[in-house]
């Protein structure tokens, strides 16, 4: 199943009847909503972000589709949360080069860091 399939599947599961509705759900135009439930554009990663918080599923759903939890251990990317983490950071101003974080930054680090052990951990488990 392609992202426009999931996309359209979802606006369904939802009850959402009409695409200019699921539109200004997900916080975007209707004309870009249209070209991806068409399949006539890929996602950006603002796209992917609010569909994972809408929805509950994990990026890895709406990228590729994946459903199975083995799979998705295995397709992953290791140290995901804090890339993530990082990138937002630097992007709001709250990463600085003295390395000085505030308490409220320390707190989402370490909780990007538990999942992120979380996932190694399962993911070890798998291979045994």
């Amino acid at each position: 199943m392609e992202f426009n399939e999931r996309l359209q599947e979802f606006r369904e599961k939802l009850k959402i009847k009409k695409k200019k509705d699921m539109a200004k759900k997900v916080g975007i135009s209707e004309q870009l909503y249209y070209m991806l439930e068409s399949g006539t554009r890929e996602p950006s990663n603002n796209v992917i972000k609010k569909l994972v918080v809408m929805s509950g599923l994990p990026e890895e759903f709406w990228i590729y589709g994946i459903t199975d939890e083995k799979e998705y251990l295995q397709k992953r990317e290791d140290f995901k949360c804090l890339k993530d983490l990082v990138s937002q950071l630097e992007n709001i101003g709250l990463l600085n080069i003295e390395g000085e974080f505030t308490e409220g930054v320390k707190e989402v680090i370490l909780a990007a860091a538990i999942a992120d052990i979380s996932h190694l951990i399962e993911k070890k488990k798998q291979k045994l």
